[in-house]
Parts: C-alpha cells; structure tokens; sequence
C-alpha cells in the first residue's frame, strides 16, 4: 500500500504527469488494494475494480480455502483474526472512501472464487454511505470475466475517461438507510 500511495508523490515531481488526474484500476486482490488506497488519500479522481475482495468475512464463510490463502501471509492474522479480516473488508468501511472519486464494480455471476455477494455488499453499503457507484454483473462470467473482455474494457475506458481524463463530477448521492434486516447494517 505505501508503495502505491508513494506514486503520487513521485507524479506530482513529474513535469509531464497530471497528477490532479488518478485512477486506480485493480482486479482480484487488486480492487481490495483499491479500496485500501481510497480511504487513505482523497487524490483518486475514479476507481474501477474488476472482480474485487470486498470482505473476507463473506469470503470466510463461502470460500475458507481461498480465504486462508490469502490471510495466512497478512501480518498479525494468525494473533488477531478479526481485526486482520475487518481491516480487509472494504464493506465494513465505506464512510472512510474519498468522496469524489465514483466506483465501478465488475463481477461475473459464475466467478466461484470471488463470489457475487461481496460485490453485491459493497454496492449495498456504498449505496446506504451515498457513495458514488455502478455496479454491472456479467452473465455467466468468470473471475476474469474473459467471456466479455471487450466489453469490460470499453467500460472501464469510458469510465476512467468521464471521471478522469474529462474530470466530470460523480453524480450526487444521498445516503439511503438500509432496512433492519440488511447484513451490513446489522453486523457494524
């Protein structure tokens, strides 16, 4: 994460660099490093996120293999669990997001690694924060929704350039409570 944040620096030293101008495009556990960088500097104009970790605590419970995986070489997991799991669960930590930069969320409905839910969680609790978000879910798509590759990357094109490249503003969103029964709201 330092090594990403330390980017920005090193564009602002570049003559021919627009730093006013960052984005972020991360897939798998890059949408997870994604989130992480957006709650810690307000400099990223849009975020795309291909396939994301949204939330090991849904990853847990549905996918533990996976979950293990990744979590065993994270610092401090094996002493404290559910700090290390909460603090890798962007869903639980939406209110931290820079508001500005608007999210775009790639999931494909066959991805049995990443399953749907979480990217279906973080669009709930982005929604309840008012953030700005668009969530598109491919059909039949995998993890790297490689059945509709082309389409993913016009997408995120277009994305990147609306928000970035012709800096518009997102659109504005009010914070909508979410009923009783949703699972985010119950488990904050």
């Amino acid at each position: 994460m330092n090594d990403i944040l330390n980017l920005i620096p090193l564009l602002d030293s570049l003559d021919k660099a627009d730093s006013s101008r960052i984005g972020i495009y991360g897939a798998s556990r890059g949408g997870l490093t994604a989130c992480q960088a957006l709650a810690r500097t307000d400099r990223i104009s849009a975020v795309a996120i291909l396939s994301g970790i949204y939330d090991f605590f849904i990853l847990t419970e549905n996918q533990p293999q996976i979950s293990s995986f990744i979590l065993r070489s994270v610092p401090g997991y094996e002493t404290d669990k559910e700090a290390t799991i909460l603090a890798r669960s962007p869903t639980r930590w939406v209110d931290k997001f820079a508001r500005k930069a608007p999210i775009l969320l790639l999931h494909g409905t066959s991805d049995y690694q990443m399953i749907q839910d979480m990217a279906l969680e973080m669009s709930k609790a982005l929604l309840a924060d008012g953030h700005p978000f668009r969530l598109v879910l491919y059909e039949g798509g995998n993890h790297g929704i490689s059945g509709h590759r082309e389409e993913v990357h016009k997408l995120v094109r277009w994305w990147l350039d609306m928000y970035i490249r012709d800096q518009n503003p997102p659109p504005e969103m009010k914070a909508r409570p979410l009923g009783p029964d949703h699972r985010i709201r119950q488990e904050r």
